[in-house]
């Protein structure tokens, strides 16, 4: 509600936000549909990836089919979109699995979504090396350069305790299985132990595919302005606004807002028709998880038990 009523008050304090939002309506019946088709089949296929990555890593445990895949990326997006910063979205993915196999489902999950944190937290460190001094200038007038500063010290020492999970996964759960409450599924989650470097090295890979294909979402619709963006001021601001998201927590719901303000806030460089900024941000968030959360809802409804066997 807070975040609602500062883009309202932004709306109503600047006549020029009003003579813009105005002209928005043309700007989208000319050239919105097909910036709106682009990003639709971007979404598919950044999509896709993840159904990739997510076969990839039972390739040594379980013979799933792309169709299971597929239904279980997109049940896993209905789920976590009630779920403060998608926490559960294990839980539409595990399904899909074997008894046997949903605890190793749930630390695969677990595994992708690291690998995605690590390349937006990698992404954000060189944002702040290479442009933090101007993120930081541009937001001294809203009084939060502090975030800028606080992100500089606080990115790497969590992209290095990302690093560390993701890449040497198998001491860390050696310690673990001694804790005798966890000792028993010692030969479930031990099973992230098959996954090598190689594997995790083409994860990572993967994950940055999707993380370019965002960015593009973002260049295709703000085309609907008439102009073309500067793709290296985008990728910064798009980076910047997605380090902020994964560091704040969110319920997705709510998430919506939170973007329209951190990109009122820093797109500044990349676009100055705010209204178009917004609906960028708009068509992005509904594209990308209220459209494949719907389509995983629809699945989930028809969805019906079978029996299937681990190798």
């Amino acid at each position: 509600m807070v975040l609602a009523r500062g883009i309202y008050h932004q709306f109503k304090s600047d006549p020029e936000l009003i003579s813009q939002l105005n002209q928005f309506p043309t700007l989208l019946r000319s050239q919105g549909v097909w910036a709106i088709a682009g990003a639709v089949i971007l979404m598919f296929v950044q999509w896709g990836i993840e159904v990739v990555k997510w076969k990839r890593m039972f390739s040594r445990s379980f013979d799933m089919s792309w169709q299971d895949a597929f239904r279980a990326v997109f049940s896993g997006l209905a789920i976590s979109m009630i779920t403060p910063n998608r926490v559960g979205e294990f839980a539409g993915r595990i399904i899909y699995l074997p008894a046997g196999l949903r605890i190793k489902g749930t630390a695969f999950t677990f595994i992708s979504n690291l690998a995605q944190l690590l390349v937006t937290l990698v992404a954000g460190c060189l944002t702040l090396l290479f442009a933090g001094s101007a993120f930081k200038a541009m937001l001294e007038p809203v009084g939060l350069s502090a975030i800028i500063t606080l992100l500089y010290w606080l990115t790497p020492v969590m992209t290095t305790l990302i690093c560390l999970p993701f890449f040497t996964g198998s001491r860390w759960i050696g310690k673990l299985m001694q804790i005798r409450m966890l000792s028993r599924y010692s030969s479930q989650i031990g099973i992230i132990d098959s996954l090598s470097l190689q594997t995790l090295t083409v994860i990572l890979v993967l994950s940055v595919c999707r993380y370019m294909l965002f960015i593009a979402q973002y260049g295709i619709l703000l085309t609907v302005s008439g102009e073309l963006p500067n793709l290296l001021a985008l990728s910064l601001s798009v980076a910047m606004m997605f380090l902020w998201l994964a560091i704040v927590p969110t319920l997705s719901v709510a998430e919506l807002g939170i973007r329209w303000q951190f990109a009122y806030w820093l797109f500044t460089p990349v676009l100055v028709n705010y209204p178009v900024i917004l609906f960028a941000v708009t068509a992005v968030w509904v594209i990308n998880f209220m459209l494949p959360a719907v389509i995983g809802s629809i699945i989930l409804f028809f969805y019906k038990p079978f029996a299937v066997s681990a190798k």
